[in-house]
Order: structure tokens, then sequence, then C-alpha cells
């Protein structure tokens, strides 16, 4: 492993997990055990993009909508300016060729209502007396006097065609303006049909019917917009209450957890140091890309190494045993809140010895009761504890210095190498006893993989 410090398998200098912003913010809410309210702003916050999302397509089908809308009110006041009705055309028509030969029918619905009733030999006067002559007949045969009634009701009839044609001739006053507008409403109806493609009236009609409907639907749709205006401004209004329960939770959570890494701490030999966390609120934005699913708070953990210095970041913290302290102290904080992982540690028992080397050893135990820990130590208290050895050393061959990694599985071989870390270079008897009462204390306790 290369020389470095924390919970890692990169190299000194590269970022770490623990110094992302999210590592950090999902520590805490793991701390403050925020499932169910990370869940309701997730909840919320997807509604916040759904509606959104469907808002912003009714937004974009709604530029075509308009153009549509624009020519559908167009072509509707065009037809309403008209207004056809079926048989309009060939009414007018009728209409404008009597008035076109007003004067011509009129001589010859006088001559007709001359030659019918009011001439000299006019035909209801001839077939008045051919009714009378026929009726004297009547004595001889009843069927003279039937059809002398038949020529009555002949008689009749002239005289209603009669005020008909006169009704007629009255209407059929020469009237230039009557003509003029209604040469100028067939003018208007042909207009409309070549606008309808030539189509028949009631074709037009029915296609201004179609296009009413249609522009009725798309009113509706500006009104959906509308709605789903209102109901965006609803979900964030939601987003917002979310994220500040939230937010109060981790606030509420961060003390709680900064006190107890804080006393973890003051037992690896970091009285003095304090643990502090900053949860910074930042108010929505009242858009629906700042609806984030895991709310809107930036959280960072600090250090306080010693009094009257500031807090500082994790990620600025320089000294590699104080951080992996940290980390260590977060990990049992945490105990069962944390998805099992293997943990790298490396210059953890910088500077530690004697008691408090003794309860950092204690304390890795324990965090391997959750997790795969591996240790990079010169402390025998921590090494004693692991219940698997693997021995590295260097070595120059043909003149290259390489590093020799040996893995220790035969016990007697674990307490030589431990004598060795408790002795020195030269390994006594004493030692050797002072190793195997080591590994027996701590194989009783029950050492974790």
């Amino acid at each position: 492993p290369q020389q470095g410090h924390g919970c890692r398998t990169t190299s000194q200098h590269e970022p770490q997990a623990l110094f992302q912003p999210e590592v950090q913010r999902d520590l805490l809410d793991r701390a403050g055990e925020h499932g169910a309210l990370l869940r309701e702003v997730r909840r919320v916050a997807a509604l916040v993009r759904e509606v959104d999302a469907r808002l912003a397509d009714l937004r974009e089908r709604a530029r075509a909508r308009g153009s549509r809308i624009e020519i559908l009110q167009y072509r509707l006041a065009e037809f309403d300016q008209v207004r056809p009705e079926p048989g309009d055309e060939e009414r007018l028509r009728g209409i404008r060729e009597r008035l076109r030969h007003a004067e011509e029918i009129g001589h010859g619905i006088e001559a007709a209502i001359e030659a019918i009733y009011e001439g000299d030999d006019a035909a209801h006067d001839r077939i008045h007396g051919a009714a009378r002559r026929i009726r004297t007949l009547g004595g001889h045969d009843e069927v003279f006097v039937e059809l002398a009634e038949r020529l009555d009701d002949l008689r009749a009839q002239i005289v209603e065609i009669t005020a008909d044609l006169r009704s007629e001739a009255e209407a059929l006053a020469p009237d230039p303006a009557r003509l003029e507008q209604v040469e100028e409403r067939l003018d208007a109806l042909e207009r409309l049909r070549r606008r309808f493609d030539g189509a028949p009236t009631e074709d037009i009609i029915a296609s201004a019917e179609a296009m009413r409907r249609e522009l009725e639907e798309l009113s509706e749709q500006g009104e959906e917009e509308a709605g789903l205006a209102v109901e965006l401004e609803a979900q964030l209004e939601a987003y917002a209450r979310a994220a500040e329960k939230l937010h109060q939770a981790r606030e509420r959570a961060a003390e709680a957890l900064a006190d107890s890494v804080s006393d973890l701490l003051a037992g690896l030999a970091m009285e003095k140091a304090r643990v502090e966390i900053d949860v910074v609120y930042e108010p929505p934005s009242g858009q629906a890309d700042g609806a984030l699913p895991a709310g809107r708070d930036r959280v960072e953990f600090l250090l306080r190494a010693n009094p009257g210095e500031p807090a500082r970041p994790l990620r600025k913290v320089a000294s590699g045993g104080e951080l992996s302290r940290v980390m260590l102290a977060l990990d049992i904080a945490l105990e069962g809140r944390l998805p099992r992982r293997t943990l790298l540690f490396d210059e953890v028992d910088q500077g530690l010895g004697g008691e408090a080397a003794d309860r950092l050893a204690a304390f890795l135990e324990r965090v391997a009761r959750s997790h795969q820990v591996i240790s990079i130590t010169h402390l025998p208290q921590v090494a004693a504890r692991a219940s698997r050895h693997i021995y590295v050393t260097k070595k120059v061959r043909s003149g290259r210095t390489v590093a020799v990694v040996r893995s220790l599985d035969d016990e007697q071989q674990r307490i030589e190498e431990l004598a060795r870390m408790i002795g020195g270079r030269m390994v006594t008897d004493t030692a050797r006893r002072h190793a195997e009462a080591m590994r027996a204390a701590c194989t009783t306790s029950g050492a974790a993989e």
C-alpha cells in the first residue's frame, strides 16, 4: 500500500469519498434516520419535474397551436361574414334572373292576366258562360251539374292564379338596389367557395362546424396549460415545505452526530478536538430545476483539532492520523446504519500508544464487526486483534527495491511478528510471552473478519 491517510485505496493527494458534499450529506441522513423525510422530498421533487415536463410540452405545442388558432379564427371570420345557408345560390340566382328581366316578365304577366281574367274575351268570363249553359242541361242528366261545378272550380283557380300573378308583378318592380345586393351576395358566396376549394355550400357549412370544434379543443388546451401552471406552483410550494422540514431534521442530527464523533475522538487521544457539521439551507429558487431530490442543504464536516484554532473542512485537514480517526469515529457513531464495505486505515495509529492505542484497537475491532477493515499499523495492540495478518517488508533484488508480501497463516508466525513489534530487532522470550498474552486476550474477545 502507498503511504497516505484515511479510508481509501488511492494515493495521499487524491480526493477521498468523505470529502464529497453528497457523501457527507448521506452520512448525516443515515445518522438522523431521515429515510421517510428524504422519500417525501424525492416524491415531491419527482412530481415537480413531471408537471414541469408536461407544462413544457404543452408550451412547446402552444406555439404551433397559436398559429393554428389564428388560421381558424381568420377562416371562421370569413365564414361568419357570409353565413351561407343551403340552397342560397340557387335561390339568389333565381332572384337575380327575375330582377334582370323584370320589365319583360311584367309585360308577360300583364298579358296573361288580360287573357285569363281582365280582357273582353277573357278565359274567366268564357268559362263562366259555359258553366251556366252546362248547368241548364242538368234537368236532363245529373252529370251536367257535376261538370258545371268543375267549370266553376276552374274559374276560381283562374281568380287565384290572377291574384298570384299580380303579386309577382308587384314584387318584380325594377329595383336596381335590390339587384345590386343580390349580385354582391352571390359574389361573396363565390369568394367563400374558392376559399374552401370550390366545395358545395353544404360542405362549407360542415367544414366551419368542424373548425369551431377544433378551435374549442385548442382553447381547452390553453386552459389545461393554465391549470398545469397552477399545479406546478402548488407542487413547488409542497417541495419547499418538505425541504424545510428535512433541513430542520438535519440541523438536529448534525448537532447530535458532531457531539457523538467528538466524544469518540476523545478516546482516540484527540481530547481537545471537536467535529462540527455545517448545514446551510439554500431556499428553493421557485423554478422546477431547484427542486433537488436530496433537498436544499449543503452539508460540510469540519474539524477543530485544538481549542483556539478555526474549524477547517475535512478536505483541508493535513494530518493523515487525524482524518483517519475522524473517519473511524464516524463509522462507530453510525454503527449499523452504513452499507457493508472495505475500509483501509493507514496512519490511524500515528502518535498513539498505551491506553489510547488499546482504545484504537478496540474501535477497529468494533468496526470490523460490520465491515472488512484493513489497517496498516506499527502498533502491536492493533495487530494483535486482527483475524488475519499480512507481513510487508522491503528487499533489494538485482539492484532494485521490491516489496515482499507474506501471509502469516500460522499462529506461531503471528506471535513471532508481534514479539518483533514489541521488542524490536532482538526478540526475547519476554516479548514472545507478551505477544502470546495479547493474542490470547484478543482471540477470547472474538476478533471479527
